[in-house]
């Protein structure tokens, strides 16, 4: 593909064809992942650079090529040419001007841009009215680290894009696994916090409800509040109102007013 072949080079090569060096002859040509090239490759492309010039597969003739190499990679180089898994003379033909790009979980700054981005391109590929991202769906993103990098975030939105049934995109329409994740991120120490303490407990409801239509009545917060202490509790009600600051009448008397929301309360 690098190089063309001539016809009749192998089974199934009915033309001849260019390969993307000559396609790219005064261009640019990017190599994407470099550093999974194999070795036989390397060599091939370090010759196209030195020598300016490429034959096709089954060819005998030289093509002169002038073309810009910029490449890529995710893996680090300097140690690959130190494992002898990597060309040291083409490391340093391609290394004339690198520039690091950071992993976008220490961009943050970029995730509502990019996000925003990806949004109105999935809206387009879905044939669905523009949507929006809610703050506290951006807000869960921006905790969370994206190992798969900016290729993951396009894929967190395309899903979101094809599960919201409404104009603006919330928690719920992201995937499970990295709202857990993010969650999971930020309960630990130096990353955010956890969500214990009045400050903590803020932020967590800032995530949860962005928009008076999400929040829900107070009656339905206390009995989940009151059902959270009971399960830490094992059911031990004198534990679980000494942890919510009531007497044990107090508790008993919420379980009695909650009533219908008593099923909450469940082990």
């Amino acid at each position: 593909e690098l190089f063309g072949h001539e016809k009749g080079a192998f089974t199934g090569a009915i033309a001849t064809k260019k390969g993307r060096f000559e396609l790219a002859n005064w261009g640019t040509i990017f190599l994407d992942e470099i550093g999974e090239m194999p070795l036989h490759l390397q060599a091939k492309i370090l010759r196209a650079i030195q020598e300016r010039r490429i034959e096709r597969v089954g060819g005998t003739k030289a093509i002169e090529i002038d073309v810009r190499i910029i490449s890529a990679t995710h893996r680090n180089l300097l140690n690959m040419v130190k494992a002898h898994s990597f060309r040291e003379d083409l490391y340093y033909r391609l290394a004339v001007f690198p520039v690091h790009l950071p992993p976008l979980r220490e961009r943050i700054g970029d995730i509502a841009l990019l996000a925003n981005y990806f949004l109105a391109c999935a809206c387009m590929e879905e044939d669905k009215p523009l949507m929006t991202m809610s703050q506290s769906a951006m807000r869960m993103l921006e905790r969370y680290a994206f190992p798969g990098n900016v290729r993951e975030l396009q894929n967190i939105i395309s899903h979101a894009v094809v599960v919201c049934s409404t104009s603006k995109i919330g928690i719920s329409d992201l995937p499970l696994s990295v709202v857990e994740a993010a969650r999971t991120l930020s309960s630990q120490p130096g990353e955010g916090g956890s969500f214990h303490g009045e400050a903590s407990l803020e932020q967590a409801f800032e995530l949860l409800f962005q928009t008076l239509d999400e929040l829900p009545d107070l009656e339905r917060v206390e009995a989940a509040l009151l059902a959270r202490a009971l399960r830490l509790a094992d059911g031990n009600v004198v534990q679980a109102a000494k942890a919510l600051g009531m007497s044990r009448a107090t508790v008993y008397r919420r379980i009695e007013r909650l009533g219908g929301k008593a099923h909450l309360m469940g082990p």
